[in-house]
């Protein structure tokens, strides 16, 4: 995979229960090439030998507030139901032309919750045919654990101790970077591993343009 310029650095630390590690956390402190942290970045991690199943939730939300996809980024697990309610007080036409899921959710306004079943992995991105400046993604993941950095570039997942192979995604990069973390089963580690990925920048702003449109 190609190499990029965003650092992330992760820092671990043992939770137990009862005398006994059954799980960590895992801090991935993500920033760029200048040191400023990344937003929207996806943290995934794969263990390398087999483990009990992962459940994730069955739907996960996208709303439309102030003309903006809220959150401008999530992740979620194959299979799963992604709804978009809109706040606004104007419709908007959520569509996506991306390989891994094209669909198109025709004008429509009011808290109805339109959803859209994610059945295969990869990135898609979302716009409106209305508001052009909209903008939003979603990453369909087959990894079971994943979470998105957050606007200090913080992201936080609970592991169990193993080795883990360990993938950073952002819209804004050309290709994913992959790397192999090892998680100890230890209540006093704190180290920290860092992985090399290129970005052309942050996510697009979604804001409405000088002279844009006000309602619809």
């Amino acid at each position: 995979m190609m190499r990029v310029s965003v650092i992330v650095t992760i820092i671990v630390i043992a939770a137990c229960l009862s005398g006994r590690v059954f799980a960590v956390a895992v801090h991935a402190s993500v920033s760029d090439q200048n040191g400023q942290p990344v937003h929207g970045a996806v943290i995934s991690l794969r263990p390398l030998k087999e483990t009990a199943a992962v459940n994730h939730a069955n739907t996960s939300v996208i709303d439309q507030r102030g003309r903006a996809f809220v959150p401008q980024v999530i992740a979620v697990a194959t299979g799963t139901n992604v709804e978009f309610p809109n706040s606004d007080e104007m419709r908007h036409h959520v569509y996506s032309f991306s390989k891994s899921k094209r669909f198109e959710l025709k004008l429509y306004s009011d808290q109805s919750k339109p959803s859209v079943l994610f059945d295969k992995p990869g990135l898609v991105t979302m716009g409106c045919n209305i508001h052009d400046w909209m903008r939003g993604y979603v990453y369909v993941l087959d990894e079971p654990y994943f979470s998105v950095s957050d606007e200090s570039g913080d992201v936080w997942l609970d592991l169990p101790a193993g080795k883990y192979s360990m993938v950073a995604r952002h819209p804004r990069q050309k290709a994913d970077v992959e790397s192999e973390v090892l998680v100890k089963d230890d209540r006093d580690a704190d180290y920290t591993v860092t992985v090399h990925i290129s970005t052309k920048g942050e996510l697009p702003p979604q804001t409405e343009p000088a002279g844009g449109f006000s309602a619809y």
